[in-house]
């Protein structure tokens, strides 16, 4: 793989909700340069910005005008004529744009990269036709499939697999762990709001009034953002603090990008239901063998098993995240997550900064929110939400529909 690759420069938007009210309307070139300048100012012993070599920045993409050009956020972040690639690769972008400046490290070309993943959800031709062209397929598009659709889908292979009850209590203790980290972290987009629910109260309802339930759920946060690291070799780390983070292993992996091709692919260059670890009377839309090979490649290359990871900093709490680093057995993720194996003091703290409902969800920066998260825990600064165990941490991703996500990157990082 080349170098050895380090970050030790890292930093996000502030989402927090006194931060919003006065930056929320902001351009969008100016909350990719209000990161940019964050992540600089991080580094310990100082970094000028015209140190930066190269910059690889992403959004979400699809029916949406906020991308620009890259000679536009080179402009904003005031380092021209620095090189810059942007890249779309939706709700795993910046994980994606994150393999490509690892990459850009890894093999000698530059010493010194940002990368930045963001979006900004007011730029947008239409929001209706976003949502259907989520597919990038016309045949789904003409069906009329959206996200909406795919989560009625997710729902009834989950709780033909998993169960009814314990998908939903696993989504309800999920949500109720989502507000304890958020309420640690003053940055998050939910901090100060209390838990709207308890879990009995919830399970009750579900028993007896399920409308009702589904009512009292609370939402996530949908919010613009911005946030990235700065990479360099891992023999110029301590140049620039004592504290860095090693990259010890990256992935990124595609499948094709609408909803039925798990049960339809006609090529056989996979067998997709060993790949997941699936019976082959189980593999289906559910089963997200991009998340699996993505994950089993870098967890290869970083050289670690299950028991060696102490935190999952993934944006979202999916089971096939949990599945497919194989830290419980197949179908057992929902009881992973009802036992308190995610919450802080469990076998895996995940998404201690509050996911992406609870930081706030802006696509092109779900991934990148939480590589920052993993950054601070192996560093130990995250304060009164600090896991106990803080050595090693992976960062999976998802995006697209096909499969319950067409593409997914995913990296493993180490304490310095």
């Amino acid at each position: 793989m080349g170098r050895k690759v380090a970050v030790v420069g890292f930093g996000s938007m502030d989402n927090s909700p006194e931060a919003r009210r006065k930056d929320d309307l902001k351009s969008w070139r100016t909350k990719i340069a209000d990161a940019g300048y964050d992540i600089l100012a991080s580094v310990d012993r100082g970094m000028d910005p015209k140190d930066i070599q190269y910059i690889v920045t992403n959004y979400h993409g699809e029916a949406s005008v906020e991308g620009g050009s890259p000679a536009e956020i080179v402009d904003a972040l005031g380092m021209a004529p620095t090189g810059h690639s942007l890249i779309t690769d939706q709700c795993t972008g910046s994980g994606t744009s994150f393999h490509d400046a690892y990459t850009l490290v890894a093999s000698g070309l530059y010493d010194r990269v940002l990368q930045i993943g963001w979006d900004s959800r007011y730029d947008i031709l239409n929001r209706a036709d976003k949502r259907c062209l989520q597919s990038n397929v016309d045949f789904d598009y003409h069906l009329g499939f959206d996200h909406y659709h795919v989560t009625d889908m997710a729902n009834y292979f989950a709780y033909k697999y998993y169960g009814k009850r314990d998908t939903l209590e696993a989504l309800v203790t999920g949500i109720i762990l989502r507000y304890w980290y958020v309420n640690r972290n003053p940055r998050a987009g939910l901090y100060g709001v209390p838990c709207p629910i308890k879990k009995d109260e919830m399970m009750s309802l579900l028993d007896t009034n399920e409308e009702e339930f589904w009512r009292r759920l609370p939402r996530g946060l949908s919010t613009d953002g911005a946030s990235g690291v700065i990479l360099v070799p891992a023999e110029d780390a301590k140049k620039y603090t004592d504290t860095p983070v090693y990259v010890e292993g990256v992935a990124q992996k595609n499948t094709p990008n609408y909803p039925a091709w798990p049960m339809h692919y006609p090529v056989r260059k996979y067998s997709w239901p060993s790949v997941t670890n699936t019976p082959p009377d189980k593999f289906d839309f559910l089963c997200s063998p991009a998340v699996w090979l993505s994950t089993e490649e870098a967890m290869k290359r970083a050289k670690v098993e299950p028991k060696d990871i102490d935190l999952n900093e993934s944006p979202f709490p999916i089971f096939a995240f949990l599945e497919a680093m194989r830290v419980c057995p197949r179908f057992g993720a929902a009881k992973f997550i009802i036992e308190g194996e995610t919450a802080i003091d469990g076998r895996l703290p995940f998404s201690t900064y509050g996911g992406a409902d609870g930081f706030g969800k802006a696509s092109g920066a779900d991934w990148s929110n939480g590589c920052v998260e993993a950054v601070i825990q192996l560093r130990g600064q995250a304060g009164k939400r600090q896991a106990p165990k803080h050595e090693v941490a992976i960062i999976q991703g998802v995006g697209g529909v096909g499969g319950m996500g067409a593409m997914s990157a995913t990296a493993v990082l180490r304490r310095g």
